[in-house]
């Protein structure tokens, strides 16, 4: 997470739909939880469109634990990111 962290903070000054692929993650502490809450909620002040892809259950579980999975939008593949952020873009 720590070397995706520099690219998230150039990619959420932009308008363009902010999509952070946790496809291939199988585990997710508290940072990265934080981290995530923070970019969501930056990306919300901005009406940019943030989705996040994960398709792990041991992360899904951790996200609605916490509350995540109910305020972030979560989808299983970039390609339904990509539909999701396209569909948002042009309802705004």
């Amino acid at each position: 997470m720590r070397s995706v962290l520099p690219l998230l903070d150039d990619a959420s000054h932009g308008s363009e739909p902010l999509i952070l692929d946790c496809a291939d993650v199988t585990f997710m502490d508290s940072t990265a939880l934080g981290h995530i809450h923070r970019y969501f909620q930056e990306a919300q002040l901005r009406r940019q469109s943030f989705v996040l892809v994960v398709n792990h259950a041991s992360v899904l579980k951790v996200l609605r634990i916490t509350g995540l999975a109910e305020v972030i939008p979560i989808v299983a593949d970039l390609q339904a990111a990509k539909r999701y952020a396209r569909i948002t873009m042009e309802s705004s």
